[in-house]
This record gives structure tokens, C-alpha cells and sequence, in this order.
């Protein structure tokens, strides 16, 4: 084998700490259209002081101090998120160059539309959102009030925007979340129902406990209100929300107390109410029986069934034998169950006495008689007078009965009976109707309502109408008991209409007789009472407008009737007006504004009809429609106004008075609850809130995309679960642009006129007036405002005659259009030569998206004016623009001197000159310095140090550039090309370089080289003898030509040579073994570190003889061993004269026994011996000394 076969080379590694960055990669959440401020540390691996600089090319990335030194840095920066859309990511690099590596560090900026950690990166759809609310309402109206909420609305979604602005309005309540939810489709309304309606609990003993199951339909947010009705009910809970729902089920417990109850039945509910519902459970208890009866109610109950059939016998609704039969049978079934019944007897008498069956109605007296039936009350008592004396049951003495029936009746004043008895015993001759009627009336007031009592006043009255006299409470009880049974003549309505006359206040009873009375009599008389009678009430009452028409068209003349016609006239302004009250308003202006705007916009739809009246009335309809235009008032027929008289404005103020009104939309509820109707534009910062009036509202929509809410008097919120009617839009609408057109600021009609949506946006010549100002109102939202941005730069970069952003626009609004689309401002910013403004835009916002055409010409422009030198954000630019593969000359030699950033990209912007004829030296020098600093390569170092030597660049720096190359070509085997140690080769013959790596470098390369020059072996010659000198000898100097090397002895030696750690201690373990088999000893000695972690070992083999090795190293406190080698010379090369190939030649010849080549070289040996042994005795030294670094001193041979 060759003498080299024992040497190894570990692969290289300079021992140098490692750059340990906090973090490997930064990723930074930051919100939309912000900055956000962070920062890293630095330090060393092994705590040693670092130095460097840190710098990015992303105009994204602002380095607040790029210098640091110190064990510990800290490096902050700014990371801005302008011009990124939430839910996007910009991607960067911050470079750490310091004195121990150069270090890419990627920076991901994560773009959202909140504050960081505010949102779960999960909830990204609405239907995230939904799921979310399904497991924890809770978590989800947490994340429903954050103002980053609006994010998840992408998408087909975009269109809740205006209903999530209007619900999240504060106070935010659960259920404006329920009412979001079920308002856009992800859950259905919650609905309450009952496991049953009704529960009877009887022969209660003591308090008893029970339960109503409540079940709700779906899940989501509930609110129930628990209201009781009746002391004996106790519920558990006033209130139940969603979290006392086990799933869909909630068990409400109550208590009927039995203390409460008493001995009867009583009866109470449980109501339980939600935002749109209302739940009854009816309970009964009772401490009895529920089949118990209490016999005085059916007792009650047959009396009534008597007392009603007698009364329609009266009222011939009934004849005489239907009345006998249906009282015989209820008397039948009275007196089987209660036989004693004193009023059951006398009825029955009485029904036997109109059938002229005297024994029968003796039969039915004489338990009385006997006193076996006791008679409590007077009314008994007088009855039974007058059926027994019917009956001849009184002696004679005692058959004048009306001395006792008066007697009873002054005891019972109120009860009718009694009278009744009385003017039946009354003689003929004593009879006056008036006297009568006034007896019934003092009955009446004694507090007598029997039907009975209004029936005989009834027929007096029939018979004579003259007592009608006054509407007393009994005469009007009286009429209207005859009205209800249809009894009322036309005489006695007549009569009524005419003393209702005198009455100082409305009557509700009287009203109602005269109304009715109407319907079957049609009387003017009647009519004219009728309109007085509501005129004394609410006059303007809704619901008297028919009376009052009935009346204007019967020419009745009552004081104000008209203007009480015009303020209950609840018809359409289309419907025809009589020409009366036209004419009568026509000097009057005696109603409301409302109903004013109602005649007026009458008469204007009316005018092609009667132009007359319209030319009377043209000069007050155009001031009153001044004076409600400036104060905003707004109706259908308001808007009929305004159409007729402001088709063309004539001023600014005019114009934006009827902006405010055009809008407006009638908005109809039946749901009295509501108080307010909101409205919110997607497009508009603020909601619009109107108050409801009798069920009406007039709120301004200015697109199709609104939305309308129903806010009750709790401030709750709701939207698809109230039904409502809303008008169509008004034809006024077409007014909005002509209004827009005197300069005004009014965000409705702006957005009327541009749309909502950006889709149906449609900037032309006649409307880019209006999104110019719509743009700079702040009433709108910044995402509308720059919707209407993009549609404007869209615009203009098809109109380039037509110059969007004139020099005059301040720096901020340019940023805006920026912000809302940098590529279109950007263009049109560069196509006006507007290169500053452009480079702010850039600047701010970041180059993504950007032609890199546009940002050639622009970096071009700017670095032409000369103003930018040293401008960092424009270095960045620039190299931004080179590496998109855009670039000119202008460009490279700014880049060239002012550009700093990593060597990779240093030295491609060096090589793109070079290839371009253009020279940079001190960009070079740049670049060798920082390689050097940073241990970083260029990848082009032939062509960099050649050219920068060409050049005359600095010696120095040429010296340290290449000695840092041969540092790594000599310990870390890279490779270089041949015009590097050319250049090499050359520096050090000029003595210009004298660093001992680069002598050992090139001294590495000549021994890799066919053939050296003949300067080239002077020169090696020159630096082996330095080298060996300093003690320096390596492996390699065996494969330069050996005229170089035998001075040294190299082809002598075996080398043992490795490389390790600089600040590592090697240990050699060795052993010989001889041909013949003998085995030496294990001997362990330092190994040499010879330079910088390479440790070499010089042996002296004989021919036969095997080294056997290891190495143990230690390092950092451990060690460790290598596997273990052997290096013998069984098959060396033995030509040549030198001593120690001599003595191999002679071991080989014995070893094969070959005595001819034995001779030979034994006698060269015994010629040279004598010679080196004559010339030490000259000089004074011995001979036989020992072979330096041998192992053996020459052997004897035998």
C-alpha cells in the first residue's frame, strides 16, 4: 500500500459557536391595516459576545436599530400589515448577519380582522359560527359581540352585514343573537309548548307539589316569564332561561296550598310568556269531591231556566202551551230533587193558575199552608198572597191583599215583584202611566235590574212615547232593552236623537241606541245626534269617519263637522273629496298638518279634473309644502306634494331638504309591542331609528340591501319573526341625483345613486360626481368607501383623459385609494409622473401585486432625481424590482452603493454588472468583507477577487479574502477555481500575501496538480522550507514532486494525520508487529495538534512490520475512541537510494530469497555508509545516531 493508506480526514466543521436565534421563524398576527411592533433575540451557543447587523428587504419590515453587540440582543422591529386583506398572509425574511454566520429568519405576517388572539382561527364560516352556538350560547355571543364578528360574514354571507350591525347595537341582548340566527336561515324559531293545558286536583287534604313540563322546539336562547294567577298557586321559578333546559325539556314545579282553597272550588292559572308567545295552564282544586254538586246551584241554575222562558212568553218569543210545557218540565225536575222548594211551589202554582187548574194549584200551595214549607223572603210571602187568595185559600177577612204587598214593598223597595203585585191589585181607575213609569224608575233606583222591570217600562213607553222626557240611566237601560229585542219604533229613535241633544257629555249607551237605531231607521235627525254624540266624545276618532261622511253627504250642518271629516278621513288621497269641503278649506285652515297634506295632495291628483280648484288652492299647497319640507315631514301624501312642486330645486338647501324626505317608506305593524323601527345600511357607519306611531312608521331606505329590525319598549331587537307591510318606492327617488347635483352632502342619496353593492355600481360621466363625494363622506364605512375607490380608479384608468388624482388631493386620501387598491393607484400614479406619490403608496402598502415593469419605471425615476441617496426604503424597493428580474444600469449602480443586505444577494447583483461590463469595487469590497465577517461564500470568488484585484483594490482586503478561502479550502476541503490561487500564487511571490494558510492552501492545490511551472516549484520549495520550519508538515506534501520533498524526508514517513476540534487533546495508541509475527507493546502518546485541529504523527516502517492504531479524543469533558487501523508496507516501493529505502530493499530480497539484488544493494548500503561515516567523523559527530521521529533506529541484519 501507499504511505498515505493510514491517513484520515474528518469532514470540517470551524468550531465556532452557533447564532441561536429566540425563534426559527416568526409568525405575527396583526390586525388589518395596522403595524405591529416585535422583536427577537440573539445570542451565541456558547454565550460568547456576538456582533453583527440585521436587516430585510421586505418593505413589510421596518428594523428600529440594525447594530447590535452583546451575549444577549435584542433586535425590534416594526411588521406592517397595510394593505393586506384579513384572513391574507405577506411573507418576509429578516437576515442576521453577525460574526458567526449570516442567518435567514422568516417573518409571516398573518393578516386579521381583530386584535391578536381574539378570535378562534375555527369560526371562520357562519356555519362555524352556528355549530359553535349549538354547543355553548355562552361562547358564541361572546364572540357575537366582537367587533371582528363582521369576518365570518364572506362570501354569500355578506348580505347579513346589515343585519349583524343593527342587532349587535347596544345593549346586545341573547336575543338579538336568536333573532340573528334564526333571521338567517341556520336555526329555526323557538316555540313553547305545554305537556298538557289543564289540571283539576280534588278532595285535597293537604299542600300538594306537581309539576308542568315546558318544551322547547329547538335549541337556542330562551327567556320565559312565569306570571300566577290565584293565592293557592306557588310556582318554583319566575323566570326560566335556556340554561334550566335539560335538552329540550324543562320541568316547572308549583304547589296548590290547601290553606288557600277553602270549602268551595277555586280556579287559577299558570301563564308562562316568551318574546312571541303566551302559555295558559288552568288549574282547579277544591277540598270536596269533583262529583259533588252543590245543590243551590242547580237550583239556581232551573229558576233561571223559568225566569228566561217567562220572559219570552212576555216577548211573545215564545207561545202560551211551548211556555207551559218547557216550565212544567223544569219544575218537574226542581221538585224531584228538591220537593220543598218554596219558590218552585209558587211557580208551579202559578202555572197551574194560567191552566185554570184549581186543584192542582192547591195542591201546589198547601205545604204552605200548613206551614210545612217555611216562606223567608217578602217576595215569597207577597206571592203567595195573591195565588192563595186566587185560590180562595185566605179567610174573607184577609183577601184585601194590597195593604201587605205595600207593606212588603217598602221593606223591599228594589224588589220588582212586589210592584208588580201591586199594580195587578190595583183597580183600573187608579192607573197612570206616568205615575207607573216613575214607580218602575224609583224600583230601578233602589237597585231592581230585573228584565222584567225594563219590560213593563218598555211597553208603557210603547204605548205612550210622550214619557220619554229625559235620558235618565233607567230610560236609556229601558230604550235599549227594547233596541235589543228589536222592539225600538222610529218615534221613540227620533225622540232619543232629539234629548241626546241636551246631554254634556258622550254616552256610550245612548251612542250605541242611536247608531243601531240608524241601521233600521235612516232619519237626518238620527244621523245629526249621532255626529253630536261624537263630537262630545273623541270628535277625531278613526272610527267615526262614516258617520261623518254619511253626514256631509246628507248636507247636515254641524258646527266643525268638516274639519272632523278631514281629520278622521282614513281613505287614499285618490279617493274623491266632496266639493263642499274643498270648498270650505279653501278659506279655511282649520286641521292638522297630516290631514292637510292628505286635502292638498287630493286636490293634486284630482287637478286634470277640476283645475279650478287647484289654481284656488296652488298658492297655500306651495307654502305649506315649504314649511313641512323644512321640517322633514314625510307620508304618501307628503310625497305628492314635494313630486308637484320640487320636480326641479332651485337651491342647495332645498335640494337637501328633500333628500331627507324622498327615502322615506311607510312601514305598517300589528304588533303593539314595537316602539321603534331600526334600519341599518351595510354601507353606513350608524343605524336610523324611527318611532312607531299607531302602528306606523316612515323610515329612510336608501337600497335594496337594508335591513329592518323591530325594537320593542325592553330594547330588544327582532327581525324575521315580525310580520310587517312595507310600501313600495315612491317615484320621488329619481329626484336623488338632481338633488346631488347642488353640491350636497347627503350620504342616502349617495348611496342611492352608487349602489350598495359593488357589483351594481356604474361610475359613468353623468354619476362619477356622486361617488367622488360619496367617497369623502365619513357617514359611510371605510370598506364602502373603498369599494367605491376601486370603481373609481377602474374608471380612470379607462379615462386617462379624465385625471383621478389631481396634485391638489392631500397625501392621506391618496394613501386611502392606495389602501383600497395599490396596484390601479400605483399605475395611475406612475402614468401622471407622479413617482413620489407612488412611492409612498408602495412604501406603505407593500410592492405584492405591482407589475415589476411599474416598478422599474418608478425606482428609475426616483433615483434619476438624485434626492434619494441613502434612502433605505428605496434600496429595498430597488432590490425588490432586480429580483423580479428587472433592472437597468441606473438601478445596479444605485443598488451598488446603497444597497445592504445578504451576500447571496450582493453577489447577484455584482455578477448581473459584471456580465453587464459594468465594475463596482467597492460593491466587491462589500461583498468580500461582509463573506469574510459573516463566513458566508459568494458563489463567484474566481471572477470577484480577479476583478477586484484587476482593479487595484485595497491589498488588504484582497489578503483577508483570501486567506478566509484557504482557511476553508485547507481545513474544510472546498473547493475553489484555479484563478483564485492564481491570484494567490501571485500575491504571495509579490510578497503581498504572508499568511501561512494561504501558503499551506496553495501548497494543498500544487499537490493536486499534473505539473508544476518551473516559477511554481520555486515557489513551492520556498514556502515547504517555511512551513518545515514552523514545524508544519502534512499528509499531502507526499504528492508534490519529490525534488521538493526528499530534503524533508517525506517520502519516508507514514503519516497518521486527523482532524478534530481546535481545542480538542488526542491521545495515539499504537503497536508493532514485526514480519515474523512478534507483537510489541500498546504505547499511547499526545498527538500534535499541527494547525487548527489537525493532528499529524510521523512513522519509519520497516518492510514487514504493521502499525496497529487508535485515538481516543477528548472533548468538553468526554471521551471518545475511534475504530482502530492498521497501516503496514508489505507491498512498498522500494526503488531508490535513500538510507531507509536501501534498508527495505535489503529485508525484500531476503524475504524472496533473492541473493543477486541482495548483493546489489548491500554493497550501495556499505558505499554510502562509509561516506556519511567519514563525513561525521570530519564534523565531529558519532555515527549510528537514531532516525529523527523513526520508530526504530537502523536494525542489524543478519
Amino acid at each position: 500500500m501507499s504511505r498515505q493508506e493510514g491517513t484520515k480526514t474528518a469532514g470540517f466543521t470551524y468550531d465556532l459557536p452557533e447564532l441561536v436565534p429566540s425563534e426559527t421563524e416568526i409568525r405575527l398576527r396583526v390586525k388589518e391595516n395596522t403595524k405591529r411592533r416585535s422583536s427577537i433575540r440573539l445570542k451565541a451557543s456558547d454565550g460568547s459576545v456576538i456582533r453583527g447587523s440585521v436587516y430585510s428587504d421586505d418593505l413589510r419590515i421596518d428594523i428600529e436599530d440594525a447594530a447590535f453587540e452583546g451575549d444577549d440582543c435584542e433586535v425590534r422591529f416594526v411588521a406592517n400589515a397595510a394593505g393586506i386583506k384579513a384572513g391574507d398572509c405577506a411573507e418576509g425574511m429578516i437576515v442576521v448577519s453577525s460574526n458567526l454566520s449570516e442567518t435567514e429568519i422568516p417573518v409571516i405576517i398573518q393578516c386579521t380582522g381583530t386584535d391578536v388572539e381574539a378570535f378562534p382561527e375555527d369560526v371562520n364560516t357562519l356555519d362555524d359560527f352556528s355549530r359553535l352556538c349549538q354547543k355553548s350560547l355562552r361562547e358564541g355571543f361572546r364572540l357575537f359581540t366582537n367587533p371582528s364578528f363582521a369576518r365570518i360574514l364572506n362570501g354569500n354571507n355578506r348580505k347579513y352585514l346589515a343585519l349583524y350591525k343593527g342587532m349587535s347595537a347596544n345593549p346586545v341582548t341573547y336575543q338579538h343573537l336568536e333573532e340573528f340566527l334564526v333571521a338567517t336561515g341556520k336555526k329555526a324559531p323557538i316555540e313553547i309548548s305545554l305537556d298538557r293545558q289543564e289540571k283539576a286536583v280534588y278532595h285535597l287534604d293537604v299542600s300538594q307539589k306537581d309539576t308542568l313540563y315546558v318544551y322547547r322546539n329547538s335549541w337556542g336562547y330562551v327567556r320565559l316569564e312565569v306570571e300566577v294567577e290565584g293565592d293557592f298557586l306557588e310556582v318554583e321559578k319566575q323566570v326560566i332561561t335556556t340554561e334550566d333546559f335539560i335538552g329540550k325539556v324543562y320541568g316547572l314545579s308549583y304547589i296548590v296550598h290547601r290553606d288557600k282553597i277553602g270549602e268551595g272550588r277555586v280556579y287559577g292559572r299558570i301563564i308562562i310568556r316568551s318574546v312571541h308567545q303566551t302559555l295558559e295552564y288552568q288549574v282547579e282544586a277544591s277540598a270536596r269531591e269533583d262529583t259533588q254538586i252543590l245543590p243551590s246551584v242547580v237550583r239556581n241554575r232551573k229558576i233561571s231556566w223559568l225566569l228566561r222562558d217567562y220572559l219570552n212568553l212576555r216577548l211573545h218569543i215564545l207561545d202560551f202551551r211551548s211556555w207551559q210545557e218547557s216550565s212544567a218540565m223544569t219544575l218537574r225536575e226542581m221538585t224531584e230533587e228538591t220537593p220543598h222548594d218554596a219558590l218552585g211551589l209558587l211557580y208551579s202554582a202559578y202555572l197551574h193558575y194560567t191552566m185554570e187548574d184549581t186543584a192542582k194549584m192547591i195542591e201546589a200551595l198547601w205545604p204552605i199552608k200548613e206551614g210545612e214549607v217555611t216562606l223567608e223572603s217578602p217576595e215569597e210571602k207577597g206571592a203567595y198572597l195573591v195565588l192563595a187568595k186566587a185560590a180562595n185559600l185566605l179567610p174573607p177577612e184577609r183577601m184585601d191583599v194590597l195593604a201587605d204587598l205595600r207593606r212588603y214593598y217598602r221593606r223591599s223597595p228594589e224588589c220588582y215583584l212586589l210592584l208588580y203585585l201591586i199594580h195587578r191589585e190595583m183597580e183600573d181607575d187608579d192607573f197612570n202611566p206616568a205615575d207607573r213609569m216613575q214607580e218602575l224608575e224609583d224600583c230601578y233606583n233602589a237597585g231592581c235590574s230585573s228584565p222584567f222591570l225594563y219590560l213593563d217600562a218598555w211597553e208603557l213607553l210603547k204605548n205612550e212615547e210622550a214619557l220619554l222626557r229625559r235620558l235618565s240611566t233607567f230610560m236609556i237601560r229601558v230604550l235599549s232593552f227594547g233596541q235589543r229585542y228589536g222592539e225600538l219604533t222610529e218615534g221613540l229613535l227620533q225622540r232619543t236623537a232629539f234629548l241626546s241633544d241636551n246631554a254634556k257629555q258622550f254616552n256610550p249607551a245612548v251612542y250605541r241606541l242611536l247608531t243601531k237605531g240608524y241601521e233600521k231607521y235612516p232619519n237626518n235627525d238620527v244621523l245629526e245626534a249621532v255626529c253630536k254624540m261624537q263630537i262630545k266624545s273623541d270628535p277625531i276618532n278613526p272610527a267615526y269617519f262614516a258617520w261623518y261622511e254619511k253626514a256631509v253627504e246628507k248636507d247636515i250642518r254641524i258646527t266643525r263637522l268638516y274639519e272632523y271629516y278631514m281629520e278622521t278621513y282614513g281613505k287614499d288621497a285618490s279617493e274623491e273629496i266632496p266639493l263642499a269641503v274643498l270648498m270650505y278649506f279653501a278659506t279655511n285652515d282649520t286641521i292638522g298638518e297630516k290631514k292637510k297634506a292628505l286635502l292638498y295632495a287630493n286636490i293634486i291628483l284630482h287637478m286634470d279634473e277640476d283645475d279650478t280648484m287647484y289654481l284656488n288652492y296652488v298658492k297655500k299647497m306651495h307654502t305649506f309644502a315649504e314649511n313641512a319640507l323644512r321640517h322633514g315631514r314625510i307620508n304618501e301624501n307628503y310625497a305628492v306634494l314635494y313630486q308637484r312642486f320640487f320636480r326641479n330645486p332651485s337651491d342647495p338647501e332645498t335640494a337637501k331638504q328633500l333628500a331627507d324626505v324622498i327615502f322615506s317608506r311607510k312601514v305598517t305593524l300589528k304588533n303593539s309591542k314595537i316602539r321603534r323601527v331600526v334600519v341599518t345600511h351595510t354601507a353606513l357607519k350608524n343605524e336610523e331609528a324611527v318611532v312607531v306611531v299607531d302602528g306606523t312608521a316612515y323610515p329612510r331606505i336608501y337600497s335594496e340591501d337594508a335591513q329592518l329590525m323591530f325594537e320593542d319598549v325592553h330594547h330588544r331587537r327582532f327581525a324575521s319573526t315580525i310580520p310587517y307591510e312595507i310600501s313600495e318606492p315612491g317615484t320621488m327617488l329619481n329626484l336623488a341625483k338632481t338633488c346631488l347635483e347642488f353640491g350636497i352632502d347627503h350620504a342616502g342619496a349617495q348611496l342611492y345613486v352608487c349602489h350598495e353593492k359593488a357589483f351594481r355600481m356604474d361610475v359613468n360621466a353623468h354619476t362619477i360626481a356622486a361617488y367622488r363625494a360619496a367617497v369623502r363622506n365619513e357617514a359611510f364605512t371605510d370598506e364602502y368607501r373603498d369599494s367605491i375607490r376601486r370603481k373609481l380608479l377602474e374608471y380612470d384608468l379607462d379615462h386617462p383623459e379624465e385625471p383621478l388624482l389631481p396634485d391638489s388631493l392631500p397625501a392621506d386620501e391618496l394613501l386611502d385609494y392606495a389602501r383600497a387598491d395599490k396596484t390601479d393607484t400605483v399605475k395611475l400614479l406612475i402614468r401622471e409622473g407622479r413617482y413620489e406619490d407612488a412611492f409612498r403608496a408602495v412604501t406603505e402598502f407593500g410592492p405584492e401585486g405591482i407589475p415589476a415593469g411599474l416598478l422599474l419605471e418608478m425606482t428609475n425615476r426616483l433615483i434619476q432625481t438624485g434626492d434619494h441617496g441613502g434612502d433605505d426604503a428605496l434600496a429595498r424597493l430597488a432590490v425588490n424590482v432586480f429580483l423580479k428580474g428587472e433592472h437597468n444600469d441606473n438601478i445596479l449602480l444605485f443598488l451598488a452603493g446603497n444597497y445592504r443586505g445578504p451576500v447571496a444577494i450582493l453577489a447577484q447583483i455584482w455578477k448581473t454588472m459584471y456580465a453587464s461590463g459594468i465594475g463596482s469595487t467597492k460593491l466587491a469590497e462589500r461583498i468580500m468583507i461582509q463573506s469574510v465577517q459573516t463566513r458566508q461564500f459568494p458563489g463567484m470568488e474566481e471572477e470577484l477577487i480577479s476583478d477586484y484585484v484587476r482593479r487595484s483594490g485595497k491589498a488588504e482586503v484582497t489578503a483577508a479574502f483570501l486567506a478566509y478561502l484557504s482557511d476553508y479550502y485547507f481545513l474544510g476541503d472546498r473547493e475553489f477555481g484555479d484563478s483564485v490561487f492564481g491570484t494567490m500564487e501571485q500575491q504571495i511571490r509579490n510578497r503581498e500575501l504572508d499568511f501561512a494558510i494561504c501558503k499551506l492552501a496553495l501548497l494543498k492545490y500544487y499537490s493536486g496538480q499534473e505539473e508544476l511551472t518551473g516559477d511554481q516549484k520555486e515557489l513551492a520549495r520556498q514556502m515547504l522550507e517555511q512551513m518545515d520550519a514552523r514545524g508544519l508538515r502534512f499528509d499531502f506534501y507526499g504528492r508534490l514532486p519529490k525534488e521538493l520533498t526528499q530534503a524533508y524526508q517525506i517520502d519516508d514517513k507514514v503519516f497518521i494525520q486527523e482532524q478534530f476540534a481546535r481545542d480538542a487533546r488526542v491521545v495515539l495508541h499504537y503497536r508493532l508487529t514485526e514480519k515474523k509475527g512478534a507483537v510489541g507493546k500498546w504505547i499511547a502518546e499526545p498527538m500534535r495538534n499541527v494547525y487548527k485541529g489537525i493532528f499529524v504523527r510521523e512513522f519509519l516502517l520497516f518492510y514487514g512490520e504493521t502499525l496497529t492504531y487508535y485515538l481516543s479524543v477528548m472533548k468538553d469533558g468526554k471521551v471518545e475512541n475511534t475504530d482502530s487501523y492498521q497501516v503496514s508496507l508489505g507491498d512498498m516501493d522500494t526503488k531508490g537510494n535513500t538510507k531507509y529505502r536501501l534498508l527495505n530493499r535489503l529485508l525484500e530480497a531476503m524475504d524472496h530469497g533473492d541473493k543477486a539484488s541482495f548483493d546489489r544493494a548491500w554493497r550501495t548500503y556499505r558505499t554510502q555508509k562509509r561516506y556519511v561515516d567519514t563525513f561525521l567523523k570530519l564534523s565531529g559527530e558519532e555515527a549510528g545516531s537514531k532516525e529523527a521521529g523513526s520508530v526504530t533506529s537502523e536494525r542489524e541484519l543478519q
